[in-house]
C-alpha cells in the first residue's frame, strides 16, 4: 500500500510564493507566515496498469487495485493512519474526517504468452471530480519559510493493490486542485 498526500502542491506555492501569505509575529523578534484557502474540489485522474513483466507470477495475471481518497483530521506534516490495508477491509474509523472516493478496479491479464510468460496487461482510466468545500489554514514552520503545515486536515490518497510481488501494477495520477485564497 502507498499513501500521499494531494496538498503538497499547495504547500510548493506557499514556499515559492510567500509574498501571497500574510508575516505575523511569532515570539521575539521572530517571523512566521500564514495563509488560509477554501478547496472547491479536486479533478482526479488516474491511470493504472496492471502487473507486466517477462518473468510474471501467476498470481498476478488477476490484479485489482483500490484507491481511497479522503480527509484527515491530523494536520498536513503528521503521520497519519493507513485506513485501508487490503482491497476488502472495512476502515479503520480512528482518523477519518470523510471519505471522498473508494474505487476498486479489477486488472485482469488480456492475453498471455506461455513460452515467453509475457503478459498483456489491462489498462484502466478512471477520472473523478470530487467535492471538498473546505477551508485549510496553513503557517510556515521556520523563517524563511521553507515548511508549511494544516492547523488541522489533509487530504490523502491510499493505492492498495493485491499484488504480493513485484512486477506490481503501476498507478499514474493527475490531480487538479479548484481552491480560492482567503483573507483572514
Amino acid at each position: 500500500m502507498t499513501s500521499s498526500t494531494i496538498l503538497g502542491p499547495i504547500e510548493s506555492v506557499f514556499v515559492n510564493n510567500p509574498q501571497i501569505t500574510k508575516p505575523i509575529a511569532f515570539g521575539a523578534g521572530t517571523i512566521r507566515y500564514q495563509a488560509a484557502i477554501h478547496v472547491h474540489g479536486l479533478c482526479m485522474r488516474y491511470r493504472i496498469v496492471g502487473a507486466q513483466s517477462n518473468v510474471l507470477a501467476s498470481g498476478d495475471l488477476y490484479n485489482s487495485t483500490r484507491q481511497i481518497v479522503w480527509e484527515t483530521g491530523a494536520s498536513y506534516q503528521d503521520t497519519t493512519i493507513a485506513i485501508g490495508t487490503g482491497l476488502d477491509n472495512w476502515y479503520d474509523n480512528s482518523d477519518i474526517v470523510r471519505i471522498h472516493h473508494d474505487h476498486t478496479v479489477n486488472l485482469p491479464t488480456q492475453a498471455y504468452n506461455t513460452s515467453s510468460n509475457y503478459n498483456v496487461p489491462q489498462v484502466i482510466v478512471v477520472e473523478k471530480y470530487l467535492p471538498i468545500n473546505r477551508r485549510y489554514d496553513w503557517f510556515s514552520t521556520n523563517n524563511p519559510p521553507t515548511s508549511w503545515d494544516t492547523k488541522r486536515g489533509d487530504i490523502l490518497l491510499n493505492f492498495i493493490s493485491d499484488s504480493g510481488v513485484s512486477p506490481h501494477p503501476t498507478l499514474w495520477i493527475s490531480c487538479r486542485i479548484y481552491y480560492d485564497m482567503i483573507e483572514g
